[in-house]
């Protein structure tokens, strides 16, 4: 796997943390889907933005850069009162790849660089890839999540 380029924005700390083998909400980190970031692709890559204007959404696929989590199980979003969850079945950016995926806003391309509302990404996370987010494929005709996952999104809700 190769970098193609990297996140720039004000975060420069994760909202999640590692404690004690579980995960901690700091409170400092990403905190806002409003947060606008640029994605500064390679210039080797530029080339591979054409048509990426186009688009109202991006599917962002990063590098966390946080270290692996040790379980198999934790509180999702660091919510102590929510039962211990496999970390297949959250969202947390500590997995045993510390892949992560996020559906952006495109506002405008500049040359190499891409600025988008609501990354969750750190200052300086690796990218892995782009993709035009398409309702056809990216919202399935139907969905269904957990009680416990509509209650951890309703206390974080802007």
């Amino acid at each position: 796997m190769i970098p193609i380029g990297r996140v720039r924005n004000e975060c420069k700390e994760p909202s999640l943390k590692h404690r004690e083998g579980d995960l901690e909400m700091s409170g400092a980190g990403v905190t806002s889907r409003d947060m606008v970031s640029e994605l500064e692709v390679d210039p080797r890559f530029q080339d591979a933005l054409d048509g990426v204007e186009g688009f109202s959404h991006i599917v962002v696929v990063y590098w966390t850069g946080l270290r692996k989590l040790e379980r198999l199980k934790v509180h999702p979003a660091g919510q102590q009162d929510i039962p211990l969850k496999g970390i297949f079945s959250t969202r947390s950016p500590a997995r045993p790849n510390p892949l992560a995926i996020t559906t952006v806003e495109l506002l405008e391309r500049e040359g190499n660089v891409l600025r988008v509302r609501g990354l969750d990404a750190i200052d300086g996370s690796m990218l892995v890839d782009l993709k035009p987010f398409l309702p056809i494929y990216d919202i399935p005709p139907w969905s269904a999540i957990p009680q416990w996952m509509e209650e951890i999104m309703s206390r974080f809700s802007d």
